[in-house]
């Protein structure tokens, strides 16, 4: 179900003002992007050479238990970081080996074009923050079904 959230608390002056957020339940949980946003991330020093022109910003809640599918895009650059919670990622690099990362609050990714990705959700409240460039439908490619 797709349904539009505004996130701007009730007395907020105009210039401070949130851009509406598109809120999609899944089997998983829920996500809310906001497309277009400003915002600006400060990459880790490993990572400070690293331009990227952001174009889609996505909250995702993912409950315990439940994991996303596996995926990979051939043109998104994706950055998640971790506000709270506790999640599992696996990624399989371009030579087909996996590596799984422990995510715990604060936690940082970049997951590069054709990789593929999932997250499982570990703890209660799984929140995780998805920075990225141009997000289409038409670049996501599926292997694996998630919840």
């Amino acid at each position: 179900m797709r349904r539009k959230s505004n996130l701007t608390p009730p007395g907020t002056p105009p210039i401070l003002w949130c851009a509406p957020a598109t809120i999609v339940e899944k089997g998983w949980g829920r996500e809310g992007d906001s497309t277009g946003e400003v915002f600006a991330y400060h990459a880790p020093e490993e990572h400070s050479h690293q331009v990227m022109h952001v174009e889609t910003v996505k909250l995702l809640h993912i409950q315990k238990g439940k994991r996303l599918s596996r995926h990979f895009h051939i043109n998104k650059r994706e950055i998640f970081v971790l506000a709270c919670g506790h999640l599992k990622v696996e990624i399989w690099d371009p030579n087909g080996i996996l590596h799984v990362v422990d995510m715990i609050p604060d936690c940082r990714l970049i997951i590069e074009p054709g990789w593929q990705h999932r997250m499982t959700g570990f703890g209660d409240n799984n929140v995780l923050v998805e920075v990225s460039t141009l997000d289409r439908q038409s670049d996501s490619y599926r292997v694996e079904k998630g919840d």
